[in-house]
């Protein structure tokens, strides 16, 4: 009895990690590199050694940010922003300069990759041309701990294995002497057992590799491998390639594989490096949509980076845009849309983008251009009360731009191109008498043509004002 309630008690510790709660915490995150020296340049390199602030580069700078368990978050920005280097921090594939990433209730600072629990999907598919794609599956899941001895050797489940030890103990020097004396020699027999049975799987499978497959001894590891290789590809279809090499697939079928890869591992999270940036537009499209039905069914915590805005609205329960190593917004990708934080994110998400127009306020809701003017809604006049015969950023998206009569309200544009896509038109040109491009989509059975003056007629509960002086968005009242 003593005996069965001390296996229960070590056990339960044991697998309490396999259900860890998997949300991910960056808690003001900086990286930054070592400025690269010129050794022919003295007169630089000696700058450089005087100043250890300007001797190195920085990447990230004040990352805050909490995704869910079970969440789809995309880091979204332009190339050189820091998104890939933070998907590597929290790989380990780099080191933190500053800061903490928690994964669950762990710190993984300095936790080694193997121990973190976290797959990672690559731009480039990274699979080994040499081996099959059955064994491109397999090759990480043959190296993994068990998930006892991934939780005894990660750092900061030492307290488990600590109080584990410390119930067997007590639990133990409870009991009569003779029955401490019986667990003891239990214990040494299980022990003895199991590695005898290890060696004889392992043998028997190693005198029968030569015999047809039929009779080959397969391993319990291996066979529990090849289950857990089945399931995955019947998920991504890919159960008619197991036995092609990775140079007999196509691009999407290669994207898949990777793709399986990580998937089989079933980590605590998902890490997802631009992996849709070599296929093409109608393949993007549609692995885009597999992506995000697979991990609403595996309900796995997934980062995901792409530098493409339409991947990020359509695929992300949250985004988090950044630009130069700073977090811009964080929200629901219709939030981003209807309601940005700055000039940067409302020019970078919507496509086409976002445009602008400097513009001068007068109160108590009027908006003064050369070319136009017009009285603002109800709620901006306390919004911008502030800003009397100051100049602003006028925001308009070109979805919210239509063709309309000559008036004082709207817009002269000259046309220089037009973009006839069938369902509807896009047209580029110049607000008159000004540089400012403007970018409108117009009906497609309404003729345009480059050279005409049209007239732009805004929807004004749509419009954006931002301070040109901070790039913030300012918000009206109500």
């Amino acid at each position: 009895m003593a005996s069965l309630l001390l296996l229960q008690t070590c056990g339960w510790i044991l697998e309490a990690g396999e259900g860890a709660v998997a949300n991910v915490e960056f808690e003001n995150v900086y990286k930054s590199f070592p400025a690269r020296q010129n050794k022919k340049d003295k007169a630089a390199q000696a700058q450089l050694e005087n100043t250890k602030q300007s001797s190195r580069v920085s990447v990230l700078r004040r990352i805050n940010l909490s995704i869910e368990d079970g969440e789809f978050m995309v880091l979204v920005g332009p190339s050189g922003c820091g998104k890939s280097t933070l998907l590597r921090l929290i790989a380990g594939l780099e080191e933190l300069t500053g800061g903490n990433i928690r994964v669950g209730d762990r710190l993984i600072n300095q936790l080694p990759p193997k121990a973190r629990d976290i797959a990672m999907v690559f731009q480039s598919y990274a699979l080994y041309p040499h081996l099959t794609v059955y064994n491109n599956l397999a090759f990480g899941l043959r190296r993994m701990p068990s998930k006892q001895e991934g939780l005894l050797e990660q750092k900061d489940n030492a307290d488990a294995a600590e109080l584990a030890e410390q119930i067997t103990d007590a639990v133990t020097q409870s009991l009569p002497r003779s029955m401490q004396y019986e667990l003891e020699q239990e214990r040494q027999a299980n022990a003895l057992r199991q590695a005898l049975l290890g060696w004889a799987d392992r043998t028997l499978a190693a005198a029968t590799r030569s015999l047809p497959k039929p009779l080959r001894h397969k391993p319990e590891q291996e066979q529990e491998i090849e289950a857990r290789i089945r399931t995955v590809a019947e998920m991504l279809q890919i159960d008619h390639l197991l036995n092609r090499l990775p140079k007999e697939l196509s691009g999407g079928q290669k994207q898949r594989v990777a793709l399986g890869r990580a998937i089989a591992r079933n980590p605590q999270v998902f890490l997802m490096d631009e992996p849709l940036s070599n296929l093409d537009a109608k393949l993007r499209a549609e692995t885009r949509a597999q992506i995000v039905s697979l991990q609403r069914q595996l309900g796995t915590t997934t980062i995901y980076v792409t530098h493409d805005q339409v991947e990020a609205m359509t695929m992300g329960q949250r985004i988090a845009v950044m630009a130069e190593g700073e977090i811009q917004q964080v929200g629901a990708p219709l939030e981003l849309y209807n309601r940005p934080a700055n000039r940067f994110v409302a020019g970078f998400i919507g496509s086409p983008p976002m445009n602008f127009i400097p513009v001068t306020i007068q109160a108590p809701a009027l908006v003064l251009h050369e070319q136009f003017r017009f009285t603002l809604p109800d709620g901006w006049p306390g919004a911008v009360a502030s800003h009397d015969r100051g100049e602003l950023l006028l925001g308009i998206r070109p979805e919210h731009l239509q063709l309309g009569p000559a008036a004082t309200k709207n817009l002269p544009m000259r046309v220089e191109q037009v973009e006839a896509l069938g369902s509807e038109t896009f047209v580029v040109g110049k607000l008159l008498g000004t540089e400012v491009t403007l970018q409108a989509r117009v009906e497609a059975d309404k003729p345009v043509t480059i050279g005409d003056e049209v007239w732009l007629s805004m929807r004004l509960e749509k419009l954006h004002l931002f301070d040109p002086a901070t790039g913030l968005a300012i918000v009206p009242e109500g």
